[in-house]
């Protein structure tokens, strides 16, 4: 575990790392909807949704349609597939 002195990679790497991990533990062909498109589809081996817009750069308008992100990240989520 990253302790006190840890540099914020460190503990990012712990905390995300961490959350991959437990996502390998959901059924295959699941689905994940994350922020940090690296450590967690990697240690996962899911699929992702980058809500961030990296991996899936078709988010980002839905992003800047209110001033808040969360509407439109909320909508994008419910978009038929």
């Amino acid at each position: 575990r990253a302790g006190p002195q840890a540099t914020a990679g460190e503990k990012l790497k712990e905390m995300q790392g961490g959350r991959g991990k437990w996502a390998a533990g959901l059924p295959r062909g699941t689905v994940v909807a994350v922020n940090d498109a690296g450590a967690i589809p990697y240690f996962a081996r899911l699929s992702i949704i980058d809500t961030v817009g990296v991996v899936n750069p078709e988010v980002v308008p839905y992003l800047s349609r209110y001033d808040d992100r969360q509407p439109g990240l909320l909508e994008y989520l419910q978009k038929p597939c």
